[in-house]
């Protein structure tokens, strides 16, 4: 069963998202929803991403992208971490449709990932 995401953990999430949906950018206007990268169980601020939509069968959402439409092209962006996995969602960059990575630290922050083999 999931645990309450903590009201340090979502002040770290709005501020990292700057009112923005953090795959496609556009402006969320108060329309979001907290996705887990890697499952339910897991509130770390590096699981979690904020993304557009009202919810995850709203067709037109990220959220609904990621959940519903194109699972294999999110796990391969990073959106879905597989629940299974050995590595940790802080080891798996995520990608906007920009094709813009970014690493989600612990802190609340990103930083730009860098494709030649310098660390985060």
């Amino acid at each position: 069963m999931a645990s309450r995401i903590s009201t340090e953990v979502f002040d770290l999430l709005t501020a990292r998202s700057a009112g923005r949906c953090e795959r496609c950018t556009a402006t969320l206007g108060g329309q979001f929803q907290l996705h887990h990268r890697k499952g339910k169980q897991f509130n770390a601020v590096t699981d979690l991403v904020v993304l557009c939509g009202s919810s995850a069968t709203d067709g037109r959402s990220c959220h609904w992208y990621i959940e519903c439409k194109e699972r294999f092209q999110a796990e391969i962006d990073g959106w879905i971490v597989r629940r299974h996995a050995l590595t940790e969602c802080r080891n798996v960059p995520v990608f906007d449709i920009h094709v813009t990575g970014f690493w989600l630290l612990e802190d609340g922050t990103k930083v730009p990932f860098k494709t030649t083999g310098e660390e985060k």
